[in-house]
């Protein structure tokens, strides 16, 4: 019998470590924003944890993104590029700018939420209607793949009804899957959609191709026709949502602040936004003194435990985050110090051997983080970088490095005469970059940046 005390205490032991293993390993994982809504929560469900309020946050514009190109949109959505929806410079979009700021005037949801309230009654409905506005895309679209989740989720329900209706609500063409469904509903709100916008609306490829001779045999239009058809169809707004982008704002909470001063480095972990958590121990001696009964008792304890732990997990939380942040810094210095340095090759090993922690744990500390440096905001993973061995001396350059260098060669080559995949790879050897034509094609690929004869076709 007391052997099986032993085990079952042994037992419930083990699996409470097991619990509060996982719990700090989740732990590392959450942003500024979403410990603060921890430890509120904690607070709340624990009568021995108070925490000390924090002054006001001091609220200023934070450029984030500086340095994290944008590329150039995908080749599928060249269309909009005739709509003057392409960064032809390459640079950061306004939605990479992220400003840091608590307030917030009406945003798009709150625009939809308010229709939504308005045009449907049904609770059901709501609530699906509610879901598809939670997955809009930054352009006010619905991707497939949410799309298909919520269809999964609510088997059954006429899906494709409520979408109809959502797809009625302003601005137009939000709620849209696609670019042409996009457009069909602007066409349709302006009475103007019929059978051959119809057609047209299937070969927006030979639209961004100016393929108009092709379109006119195609669809049995006279070439003019399909002229006017494309200027109406340029009229509409491919982006329903960047009408709200001047006014959407997200917080951002830098997690940790870099400092340079005259080439020294201060890394900071941001802790002034989250509350500092106490544990008021003269509580406890004074509550446990009581008669109670005993699931109360066990209650009591647990919290006790539990609440100890929790501000030994929280601390433990910043000084993995500050450790893991040094060693980055300190392997991406130059990047700091020279205006003009791209990042250096750096994985996760890299960190885990300076550091001595798992790869799994720095993955954890770097997830959902922002820092802000001199150069900009930065999500904590844009300095890892993988690199390519390139050259005869088998030299490795970071893949960022390599996408610059290919981003800014398109940007200055001649209109009039592209440059090939092969043309990139010659002007990269000049540069002492030595790379196979076939990952010239890859990076370009991944960028989504069309080949040369397509972004002669469509002006690019």
């Amino acid at each position: 019998m007391k052997l099986t005390q032993q085990l079952n205490q042994k037992q419930t032991q083990s699996i409470k470590i097991n619990q509060q293993l996982q719990e700090s390993l989740n732990l590392l994982k959450l942003s500024n924003q979403e410990i603060l809504k921890y430890v509120n929560d904690l607070v709340k469900d624990n009568p021995f944890l108070d925490y000390e309020k924090n002054k006001k946050l001091n609220i200023n514009k934070i450029e984030f993104n500086s340095n994290q190109p944008s590329y150039i949109e995908n080749y599928k959505k060249n269309i909009k590029k005739d709509f003057n929806e392409i960064n032809k410079s390459n640079l950061v979009t306004n939605r990479d700018l992220i400003e840091n700021t608590l307030e917030q005037k009406k945003s798009l949801r709150e625009h939809l939420t308010q229709q939504l309230n308005i045009d449907i009654n049904s609770p059901e409905e709501k609530l699906i209607g509610k879901m598809f506005i939670n997955v809009l895309d930054g352009n006010g679209y619905i991707n497939e793949e949410d799309l298909n989740n919520i269809y999964n989720k609510f088997a059954g329900i006429k899906i494709e009804k409520i979408l109809k209706k959502l797809q009625m609500f302003d601005p137009p063409g939000i709620f849209a899957r696609n670019l042409s469904e996009c457009i069909k509903i602007q066409l349709k709100e302006k009475n103007l959609f019929n059978e051959n916008y119809k057609l047209l609306l299937k070969n927006l490829d030979l639209i961004a191709k100016n393929k108009i001779s092709t379109l006119s045999k195609k669809l049995n239009l006279k070439e003019n026709e399909i002229l006017k058809m494309i200027k109406v169809i340029k009229s509409v707004n491919p982006k329903p949502a960047s009408v709200y982008d001047v006014n959407e704002e997200i917080t951002i909470i830098p997690d940790i602040i870099l400092e340079v001063n005259h080439g020294i480095f201060k890394v900071t972990i941001n802790k002034s936004f989250i509350p500092k958590i106490n544990f008021n121990k003269n509580y406890y001696n004074k509550i446990k003194k009581k008669k109670m009964l005993r699931r109360e008792k066990e209650y009591l304890k647990d919290r006790y435990i539990k609440g100890k732990w929790i501000i030994t997990a929280l601390n433990n939380r910043l000084t993995t985050l500050e450790k893991v942040t040094k060693e980055i810094i300190n392997y991406q210095k130059k990047f700091f110090l020279d205006e003009k340095s791209p990042l250096f090759p750096l994985n996760l090993k890299n960190i885990s051997q300076k550091t001595g922690l798992h790869t799994s744990t720095i993955s954890r500390a770097t997830a959902n983080k922002f820092i802000e440096t001199p150069k900009g905001v930065f999500q904590l993973k844009y300095f890892f970088s993988t690199g390519v061995e390139c050259g005869p001396n088998s030299s490795i350059i970071s893949n960022q490095m390599l996408k610059d260098k290919v981003v800014l060669l398109i940007k200055n080559e001649d209109k009039n005469k592209r440059l090939s995949d092969e043309r990139i790879v010659f002007k990269l050897k000049s540069l002492g970059i030595k790379i196979a034509r076939r990952t010239a094609a890859k990076y370009r690929i991944s960028m989504k940046i069309p080949t040369s004869a397509q972004r002669k076709n469509i002006n690019f």
